[in-house]
C-alpha cells in the first residue's frame, strides 16, 4: 500500500511576517539606531578628503605654441608652473587637485594670480624676442617668407594685447569641496545595514523558536 504524505507547504504567509516583523521592532530599532551611532562615530574620525577644482581660459598663446601645436593647452606649460599634484578635468578647461588639507580660497587665489602672471610674463618675453630675433638675424630674403611675416605679426600682436592689460591666462573662483566620507551616503547605508541585520535576527529568532515548540510536542 502507497503511503499518502501531506504536500509540503512552501508558501510565505505575509501576515505571519509581518507580525513576526512588528513583534521585532524594538529590537530591529536598536540596531538601526547602533548602527548609526557607528557610522557616525566613523564620520567623526575618518580622514576627509577635498577637491580643489579651478576652470581657466586661454586669451594668448605665444608664438611658438601657435608654430608647434596649434595653440593647444598643453604648450603654455601650465602643469609645468604648478607646484602641486593639479589635474587637467572637464576637456582641459579646469584644474583639479585633490587634498586632505586644503588651503584657504584666499591662498589659492593668489597662486593662480601668480601663475597667470607668470605665464603672461613668459609669452610676452618670447614675443619680444621672437621680433628681436626677426630683425636682427634674418637676412632679407628669409624675412620676406610667409613664416617669418607670420611669426612678427603674432609676436606684435600678443605684446599689444598684453601692453593693454590682457592676460595670457585667466583663472575663475577657486572652489573647495569634500568628497569623502559623504555624510548622507554613509548613514543612509547604516540605516539600511542596520535594519537587514535586524530583520534577519528577528527572523532567524523567530525560526529557532518555533523549531523549538515543534519538537517540544513531539
Amino acid at each position: 500500500m502507497t503511503e499518502v504524505r501531506p504536500p509540503y507547504d512552501d508558501e510565505v504567509d505575509l501576515f505571519e511576517l509581518f507580525e513576526t516583523l512588528w513583534r521585532g521592532k524594538w529590537l530591529i530599532s536598536a540596531l538601526v539606531a547602533i548602527s548609526v551611532l557607528s557610522g557616525f562615530v566613523y564620520l567623526q574620525l575618518a580622514q576627509p578628503k577635498f577637491e580643489v577644482s579651478v576652470s581657466f581660459a586661454v586669451k594668448l598663446y605665444s608664438v611658438s605654441a601657435q608654430q608647434t601645436c596649434g595653440g593647444k593647452v598643453f604648450c603654455i606649460e601650465l602643469m609645468e608652473d604648478l607646484e602641486s599634484n593639479w589635474n587637467l578635468t572637464d576637456k582641459n578647461s579646469k584644474l583639479a587637485l585633490s587634498t586632505e588639507v586644503p588651503l584657504s580660497v584666499k591662498t589659492y587665489d593668489d597662486v593662480f594670480d601668480k601663475l597667470s602672471q607668470t605665464i603672461t610674463n613668459q609669452i610676452y618675453n618670447e614675443a619680444l624676442d621672437e621680433v628681436t630675433l626677426i630683425k636682427t638675424e634674418l637676412n632679407d630674403a628669409l624675412m620676406n617668407t610667409e613664416r617669418a611675416a607670420t611669426n612678427i605679426l603674432n609676436a606684435r600682436r600678443i605684446i599689444k594685447a598684453i601692453d593693454s592689460g590682457q592676460k595670457a591666462i585667466s583663472f575663475g573662483s577657486v572652489a573647495i569641496k569634500k568628497t569623502s566620507p559623504k555624510v548622507p551616503l554613509v548613514l543612509a547605508l547604516s540605516i539600511l545595514l542596520g535594519g537587514m541585520i535586524g530583520v534577519v535576527f528577528v527572523l532567524v529568532n523567530n525560526s529557532i523558536r518555533k523549531r523549538k515548540e515543534s519538537a517540544s510536542k513531539v
